[in-house]
């Protein structure tokens, strides 16, 4: 069981955070398909369901390497062969550190479920329109790559970097799958801000019913396999 791998922890705490994130995917696919909308958020959301489930497990391995919490017998057996054991610890905690640090840098900006391809464009220059903001639009390097391909070039379509004239910052809206994308603005200008994008957004979609089902479908589907993975757990 879990408790032999991390012996200081709880068994239920892994899956805690199983069941949090389940129910995060499964809400989140709910909302789309209630409200009729896609659902814009902020993406650290994502980085706390990493963070919730790498921490318990990086302060277990720190238990394990400073012997918090262990019987005399398991601390003995340990030290035995903590020349192979304790760098092994050391690695696997600095490892989910640096997962931790790139989740960190990663997960920036909003993300948007449930957008339909094209509805997502108009929603932007909408919003920069009431915001009075002047743009040039054009495919990132990465979507130009991609552009020679006739069966990628309407995903390519939506790799988009918007220049903000006069406001020194590009808004890069970049598809991470069908019905989910990401934006970014970079660097923080002082003069508009991510959050006033957004909000333009979704007074956008207010008016308008244009969502992709699917993904919204897919999330609850994730968010029911997790859940019936912990009650398996549970239940050995």
């Amino acid at each position: 069981m879990l408790d032999s791998i991390f012996p200081n922890i709880p068994e239920f705490s892994l899956v805690i955070a199983f069941a949090i994130m389940a129910v995060f995917f499964f809400y989140v696919g709910l909302a789309v398909i209630i409200r009729k909308k896609p659902l814009l958020f902020s993406q650290r959301w994502y980085f706390g369901l990493v963070a919730l489930f790498l921490l318990p497990e990086m302060f277990n391995l720190l238990a394990i390497f400073f012997g918090w919490g262990f019987s005399e017998e398991i601390l003995r057996e340990r030290e035995s062969h903590s020349s192979t054991t304790k760098p092994f610890d050391l690695l696997l905690f600095l490892f989910f550190a640096s997962i931790l640090i790139f989740a960190w840098f990663s997960y920036k900006g909003y993300a948007a479920v449930g957008v339909a391809d094209a509805s997502l464009r108009a929603a932007i220059h909408d919003s920069l329109r009431e915001l009075n903001i002047d743009y040039t639009e054009r495919l990132s390097r990465r979507a130009s790559l991609w552009d020679y391909s006739e069966r990628l070039s309407r995903r390519a379509s939506l790799w988009k970097e918007l220049e903000l004239l006069e406001q020194d910052a590009t808004l890069r809206v970049r598809l991470v799958r069908s019905g989910v994308s990401s934006l970014q603005l970079k660097p923080t200008s002082e003069k508009v801000s991510l959050k006033l994008i957004v909000q333009g957004i979704k007074r956008h979609y207010k008016s308008r019913e244009n969502v992709n089902y699917l993904v919204a479908i897919s999330y609850m589907g994730l968010g029911v396999f997790m859940l019936t993975g912990c009650a398996f757990i549970l239940a050995i």
